[in-house]
């Protein structure tokens, strides 16, 4: 498995579906010998270097299928968050330990059975209470025999609840409720609900991947999460992966550099310049004034079209020489002493920057 994934994702596989029913890896020595657990670990090194070559991977567990122990670990979401996706069919199951095992291991032995019964039912309460206040010998043999027989009797109830409550953890609704999986995916309608999320995932990847491109210090969720918001301005609904998935595709062939589209991503690379030029003016004792004179512009969400650093700046420690920034736009509004011209931002940047300041750092 560790192997296909890795060859898959070096070819440019640009989709995995991997259709999940395992019952996890055997402890025995002759697997041990063998290195399955070692080798089988080794899956999460291929998923990864999938995230890294933006293949999409959907795990899908069919229904009665189950899921459990080192199988569930391996190929669970939060590896690669940003790639992976679990659904299941609402007849299977999940958990790392079965309900039975579960039910051992809080329970190991009858005494821990015993104690909860104690503890929770009001009728042996009542008569430990009684024996607590009563100075007769007899009366206190009498109520502990009637205790014992009360244990016995509701011993093998308790334990059917336990089973029960153990189990209900181990459905795929709990799952979804957790944040475990993506969705209860019923089989019959698996076939167009894979597809297009899988269509949709590729669309958003190659604009998510063109996002990180012209601003590097953005992360891929973080550049995922301000395409959402682009779709979401646009009027599309994010939680129906067809509409996405058209929206993306429509978007991702705009190539014609007038449109919206086109424009926010120049905001994207602009504000990454422009906060990239504050990170290195800061370093330097220097250039406080240029500094000072960037962040006003930034916190009035203006637009640097051509900023020219003041030249010959010295100071005790260093040196700043001419910079200048062509690639906020093709004018040059420059003033006669070099400092930053305030441009007035257009509707398109303030709407921009106010819903991916916290994505390219502008702030």
């Amino acid at each position: 498995t560790y192997e296909a994934l890795r060859d898959f994702a070096q070819e440019g596989l640009k989709a995995i579906l991997i259709v999940a029913n395992w019952r996890g890896f055997s402890g025995g020595m002759r697997d041990m010998y063998k290195e399955i657990l070692k080798e089988g670990s080794r899956i999460v090194d291929a998923l990864v270097a999938c995230e890294a070559y933006d293949v999409s991977v959907l795990t899908y567990i069919p229904p009665f299928g189950e899921l459990r122990g080192g199988s569930w670990v391996v190929i669970d979401k939060q590896i690669a968050p940003n790639n992976i996706v679990v659904f299941a069919d609402p007849t299977s199951r999940m958990n790392i330990i079965e309900p039975a095992g579960f039910c051992k291991v809080k329970f190991r032995d009858n005494r821990e059975v015993t104690q909860t019964i104690k503890r929770l039912d009001q009728q042996i309460i009542q008569w430990q209470k009684q024996i607590d206040e009563t100075e007769s010998a007899d009366e206190k043999l009498s109520l502990q025999s009637m205790i014992v027989k009360r244990v016995d009797e509701l011993m093998a109830d308790y334990k059917r609840v336990a089973l029960k409550f153990a189990e209900l953890q181990d459905t795929p609704y709990r799952a979804v409720e957790k944040g475990v999986i993506g969705a209860v995916l019923p089989f019959t309608d698996s076939r167009m609900r894979i597809y297009w999320s899988f269509r949709r995932r590729m669309a958003v990847y190659a604009l998510r991947r063109k996002y990180v491109t012209l601003s590097p210090s953005t992360t891929l969720s973080e550049a995922e999460q301000c395409i959402m918001a682009w779709a979401e301005d646009d009027g599309v609904d994010t939680k129906d992966d067809k509409r996405v998935a058209e929206w993306a595709e429509q978007r991702g062939q705009e190539s014609h550099h007038a449109s919206t589209f086109a424009h926010r991503f120049s905001v994207v690379r602009r504000t990454y310049i422009q906060s990239r030029v504050l990170e290195l003016a800061s370093n330097s004792s220097t250039a406080r004034s240029t500094v000072a004179a960037l962040a006003a512009i930034q916190s009035t969400s203006g637009a640097l079209r051509r900023t020219p650093l003041p030249t010959n700046v010295e100071g005790k420690n260093s040196k700043v020489r001419s910079v200048s920034v062509d690639a906020f736009s093709a004018s040059s509004d420059v003033s006669t002493h070099g400092s930053p011209v305030l441009v007035s931002p257009g509707a398109d940047d303030m709407t921009h920057r106010r819903r991916c300041v916290s994505s390219v750092g502008a702030e």
